[in-house]
């Protein structure tokens, strides 16, 4: 969805049309994408750990399915409010990408806020299940070679 903006912005420089409302989705997309992915991705990294070494913990189809929607539900509520519904005045600029950026980001706290739960809660929780993983199954593979 984002992709086509993107790389016609990327050909000629601007965004094409010039539009408000197009600046605002372009925004909207872009801000949803990645921290949607990074919230799947973490999702997975738990529950690969889970259904490896706590299989009776998912023995249900909505503790297993449930998780993996629900981050990008509630994102996609976060970002349509900060956007669209944030009381600051946005300014666009067509010659940069994503229009500069939505001006709830210039606000201290909310882009603060904003940053840590989109991007370094997920990235830190995908690092540390992902050790604890590894170190658990080298843990395995050395106590069944005694």
């Amino acid at each position: 969805m984002e992709l086509p903006m993107t790389l016609s912005y990327l050909h000629v420089g601007e965004l094409i049309p010039s539009s408000y409302s197009l600046c605002f989705s372009w925004i909207y997309i872009d801000y949803l994408l990645f921290p949607s992915g990074a919230w799947i991705m973490t999702i997975a990294s738990i529950q690969r750990y889970i259904f490896i070494f706590h299989k009776h913990l998912m023995n249900s189809y909505l503790k297993h399915y449930l998780p993996i929607f629900l981050p990008p539900i509630l994102l996609s509520i976060w970002y349509f409010v900060l956007i669209f519904f944030y009381p600051c005045q946005q300014q666009f600029d067509y010659t940069q990408a994503c229009c500069l950026c939505a001006c709830y980001l210039y606000e201290g706290l909310i882009g603060t806020i904003d940053w840590i739960v989109s991007t370094l809660i997920p990235v830190v929780l995908v690092v540390t299940f992902n050790i604890i993983l590894l170190i658990r199954v080298i843990y395995q593979k050395y106590k069944m070679r005694r």
